[in-house]
């Protein structure tokens, strides 16, 4: 989901939708394929992102391609629906293996992904995880663009870039270190960092956080969660981060991790707050209750330091459904507030295969540039009249009363860490990609700590050149797919429940991978 000024881009698996902010769709839903035609190695497309960048006014698209390539568009100007320059970047490294799960963000000065790589040679197998840094200027002028790759080994598991927010706040941070967090089991997430990415440096573990013991509440891997009916559970996968945020100095991360409220093991949220100058934690909790599972959580910050965070809720006597809650800054420690429904689930989830049923991967909140309104898109279950696929989207808008107004912009900090992490070599890597720029109408500055490399050296560089092809609502964009509380921790207050300010937006039929 990326929110600008005037539009909201909604993305599911294989196609995505352009909407205003009155919740009315002005292109779409197109697929990816059909947005990426012309630009070689951007099939077999799955697993999107969507991304604003605050300090540029650009949308950015990305999305694997057959586990070989990471397909890239970013609209030429602030309006998704004119001009896009799209780009085909090489990502399996070597060819053979399968690149899976990416996730991006906006630095300062490059755009950064995270993913992993998998061995398919017979049976897939975790070989590593992998970052990516690209040179964002060169592709929002639709010129060549370079990017550079390197390794995290195994250290770490889907690696989570920093995604700035604050740049109209005057908030967003310079400097050239960026920071990502993975997964290393149910108890424990790693921040690792790159300095001068595009320019020759390697990444570096800076710690580990064992955030079983922070919160004080133990923890395992997330549960396949049930849901009413007979259609049997879903899958809750593992407890990987699902994303983080930066925000006024601070990293937020959350994730899905299984606890025990009392009654036995349920899927609950836990969150952290980290301070990125001192790499301390500030704050931190787990959100579960007996009975009820909370999957694929996701989070974004106010510019007051509110956080709000969407996710998947569901029970043996509750269809999945779209549920949100959060807490402001003044709230006691480790704290969320009461959770509001935004979308009710309808029906038994059944899919195209059996129990448990694929669900996710992802849902997305996010923050609007205001720094005032937060936006989530998550996943439902839907009549949708098939007795297989019946899963439905939904974004809804919301508002903390207590942070209405902007902050005059003043000049922006940097903030600096004092972790110094060793340096080891890691792999280098090259590639070259072709980029073709297309006409369309469809469709953190991170704190400095010092930089260690966790692996192979990574000097890569990679070239893509851009052309112009018109895709604009001229173009025919006719896309159409078949669907083929209680706590764990301190009690939630629930004064200052987000307002829902409209949620009017309505289910994207779009396929499901």
């Amino acid at each position: 989901l990326a929110v600008g000024s005037n539009h909201v881009i909604a993305v599911v698996n294989v196609a995505f939708e352009i909407y205003d902010k009155t919740g009315t769709s002005v292109i779409g839903p197109l697929t990816f394929s059909s947005f990426f035609t012309g630009v070689s190695g951007c099939t077999g497309v799955f697993d999107p992102n969507a991304l604003y960048d605050e300090e540029a006014g650009r949308y950015i698209l990305g999305i694997d391609a057959d586990g070989a390539n990471y397909c890239v568009a970013v609209s030429a100007t602030s309006d998704p629906t004119g001009v896009w320059y799209r780009y085909a970047f090489a990502a399996a490294t070597p060819s053979a293996n399968f690149f899976d799960y990416p996730h991006a963000g906006v630095g300062d000065n490059a755009l950064y992904m995270g993913g992993n790589m998998f061995n398919c040679a017979p049976s897939c197998s975790f070989i590593e995880s992998r970052i990516w840094a690209y040179d964002k200027a060169a592709m929002y002028s639709g010129n060549s663009a370079s990017f550079v790759t390197a390794s995290l080994g195994t250290s770490g598991f889907t690696p989570q870039p920093l995604n700035l927010h604050g740049f109209d706040q005057g908030t967003w941070p310079s400097t050239n270190t960026h920071l990502f967090m993975a997964g290393l089991n149910a108890d424990n997430v790693r921040l690792f960092s790159w300095t001068n990415a595009l320019t020759g440096g390697s990444p570096g573990l800076v710690t580990t956080y064992n955030l079983q013991t922070i919160t004080g509440v133990s923890s395992s891997e997330p549960l396949s969660f049930p849901q009413s009916g007979t259609g049997g559970d879903l899958q809750g996968n593992d407890s990987r981060p699902q994303d983080f945020e930066y925000r006024n100095g601070y990293g937020w991360v959350t994730q899905a991790i299984g606890c025990n409220p009392g009654s036995g093991t349920v899927n609950c949220v836990r969150w952290a707050q980290i301070n990125l100058s001192s790499l301390a934690v500030a704050d931190s909790g787990v959100y579960g209750s007996n009975g009820t599972y909370r999957s694929f959580p996701d989070l974004a910050v106010n510019h007051c330091d509110d956080m709000a965070v969407g996710y998947t809720k569901s029970s043996s006597s509750m269809f999945p459904g779209i549920w949100v809650t959060g807490r402001e800054s003044s709230d006691s420690a480790g704290t969320l507030q009461a959770e509001t429904q935004l979308k009710a689930g309808e029906i038994t989830y059944t899919a195209f295969a059996g129990a448990p049923h694929r669900w996710g991967d992802y849902t997305e909140m996010t923050i609007a540039p205001d720094g005032l309104t937060f936006w989530y898109l998550g996943e439902y279950s839907k009549v949708t009249g098939s007795s297989s696929g019946r899963w439905g989207t939904y974004i809804g808008s919301y508002t903390f009363p207590s942070c209405a107004t902007q902050p005059t912009a003043t000049p922006t900090t940097t903030a600096t860490s004092t972790a110094t992490p060793t340096k080891t070599p890691t792999s280098t890597s090259t590639a070259t990609s072709t980029a073709t720029a297309t006409n369309t109408a469809t469709a953190t500055k991170t704190p400095t700590p010092t930089n260690t490399p966790v692996g192979p050296t990574a000097t890569n560089t990679a070239t893509a050149t851009a052309s112009n092809t018109p895709v604009g609502p001229t173009a025919t964009n006719t896309a159409t797919a078949t669907p083929s509380s209680t706590p764990v921790g301190p009690t939630p207050t629930a004064s200052a429940t987000p307002t829902i300010i409209y949620d009017n937006f309505v289910y994207i039929p779009l396929i499901k991978h």
